[in-house]
């Protein structure tokens, strides 16, 4: 009679108890490895990241933005063509009043 796939992992977990126990005590596991300076390297992540990030990811980032921008450009310009008493019109057309920038009503 087949065993069931209970019975098969509890088998498994028999196998590694009764290996654990019976390298109890001839594995001996060092307090400090003497090596722990080297690991000080290993903390900045970020040459990892930087090669296991996919450079697509950081160019979709960009170009959301990007994309951001423009939507929130072709809105300001639809607000200002719709008439005079627009809130969000740049500058009140006078020649010595200095525009603002855009920037300034895009909200990150």
């Amino acid at each position: 009679m087949p065993k069931s796939p209970i019975q098969q992992e509890e088998s498994g977990r028999e196998k590694l108890f009764r290996h654990w126990n019976e390298v109890a005590g001839r594995v001996c596991i060092p307090e400090i490895w003497g090596q722990e300076a080297s690991l000080n390297d290993w903390m900045d992540c970020s040459l990892f990241d930087s090669l296991l990030a996919p450079k697509g990811a950081v160019s979709a980032r960009e170009a959301l933005i990007a994309e951001r921008k423009r939507d929130s450009t072709r809105h300001l310009m639809k607000m200002e063509t719709r008439g005079n008493n627009s809130s969000v019109r740049q500058g009140s057309g006078r020649s010595g009043d200095p525009k603002p920038s855009i920037d300034a009503y895009i909200k990150y």
